[in-house]
């Protein structure tokens, strides 16, 4: 009565890893990253990681490799330049700027942009 019990539990595991994957995953050729940031993500909800390794098809050594590699230099000037842009535009959107500027003399457009 316990195997029963067992396998349905793993079961149970394996559909709601393929469920979260099927989610986050709708196209094929899914970058590894993306399957260990997943990996990350279930094993923090309890999941095993040899578990959502295997029904990910991914070893565990790579996403422990991933998991304890410190940023690459691309990967933390993208994370400044995202921030930066949501800072600009997070500003933009504090003066409502409508439109571009018209390049007519004497003209200011809303936003308060010299042009010309």
């Amino acid at each position: 009565m316990v195997e029963p019990r067992r396998r349905t539990r793993v079961l149970e595991m394996e559909n709601e890893i393929l469920k979260r994957a099927s989610a986050n995953f709708a196209r094929e050729n899914v970058l590894p990253r993306m399957t260990f940031r997943l990996v990350g993500e279930l094993a923090a909800d309890g999941i095993s990681v040899a578990v959502a390794c295997r029904v990910l098809n991914v070893s565990r050594s790579c996403y422990y490799g991933w998991s304890t590699r410190p940023p690459s230099a691309r990967s933390l000037a993208d994370t400044e330049l995202t921030a930066t842009i949501l800072a600009v535009h997070q500003m933009s959107r504090s003066t409502r700027c409508r439109g571009a500027p018209t390049g007519r003399r004497g003209s200011t457009p809303s936003c308060g942009w010299a042009s010309g």
